[in-house]
């Protein structure tokens, strides 16, 4: 999957302003214990991401036409959420290149495979 509870959380909460304790005790009461085994969260700057937006094509979407303080408090959510469940997420430096950041997840997956159980 793309996306999760957790961007959820980080634009509810963070974006939007809601109460996390809110946020979570809804996702409780719909997914019980239910999370993803790992989770790869790709850490931008909001600039660095607004900029990458102007040249790509395409028009925004809704949420890409947001300020970039509603950007920066996504970012901290998410931050937050990473740092509250380190044994699931992976903080990935989305300013690296593409072949540090494939190398960088390709390792987490084979550890996160053996934690696991299972064969990488």
């Amino acid at each position: 999957s793309d996306r999760f509870t957790d961007a959820t959380y980080a634009y509810q909460v963070g974006g939007k302003g809601f109460s996390g304790s809110e946020v979570e005790a809804l996702e409780t009461w719909t997914l019980g214990a239910f999370r993803p085994d790992g989770t790869v969260l790709f850490d931008l700057s909001p600039e660095v991401a607004a900029a990458r937006r102007a040249v790509r094509s395409g028009g925004d979407d809704r949420f890409e036409r947001e300020s970039a303080e509603f950007f920066a408090r996504v970012r901290e959510a998410y931050l937050d959420r990473a740092q509250r469940n380190p044994e699931r997420f992976l903080i990935v430096n989305a300013e690296s290149s593409a072949d540090e950041i494939e190398r960088e997840i390709a390792r987490w997956v084979d550890s996160l495979v053996r934690r696991k159980g299972g064969e990488a």
